[in-house]
């Protein structure tokens, strides 16, 4: 972990991103092009891990919205007791530290956060899970260690109770 203090601060807030690389050009791209106007749009909400002190360089970021879940991507042990309807879901569509950050513990700091968030609005908004959209086999396997299960039928997305993610992080 860093010794580097951290604050999140909304994309509105206008940090510095020029210099962010993640090393995905995908999620560079979104963060610089779209996720200013998309959060001003309502179509997604997005925070800017930066330094408390200094010049207010991102270092990470992620990405929330609304969403559904369709009980066929679902396992059965996750369909169980639900209706045969869709299900409200938080999805985290976008988590990218800066190459500068990669292994120091900013990519937990940023899911714990995305958690706290949704855990917070699912307090007025009803969602039974949270879904994290994996952009490769490598941010899977990051999601996985926090309890996150693929979806059924091999897709890179994966699901974790909300209930479940509560408990991981009240610890």
């Amino acid at each position: 972990m860093t010794g580097q203090k951290w604050k999140f601060v909304p994309i509105t807030e206008k940090p510095d991103l020029e210099s962010f690389d993640c090393g995905i050009s995908e999620l560079n791209d979104y963060l610089k092009k779209y996720a200013g106007q998309n959060h001003r749009k309502g179509l997604g909400s997005t925070y800017v891990l930066i330094p408390v002190e200094g010049e207010p360089v991102a270092a990470g970021y992620h990405t929330l919205s609304m969403a559904q879940v369709e009980l066929r991507f679902l396992s059965e042990f996750q369909r169980k007791n639900l209706p045969k309807y869709p299900v409200p879901a938080v999805r985290l569509g976008r988590l990218a530290v800066d190459r500068q950050w990669q292994g120091t513990g900013l990519g937990e700091i940023l899911l714990i956060d995305a958690i706290r968030r949704s855990v917070v609005a699912v307090q007025s908004v009803a969602a039974k899970y949270m879904i994290v959209d994996a952009k490769n086999k490598k941010a899977e396997e990051f999601y996985q260690r926090y309890g996150f299960q693929p979806f059924e039928g091999g897709s890179h997305s994966l699901v974790a109770a909300i209930d479940t993610l509560k408990e991981l992080f009240a610890k």
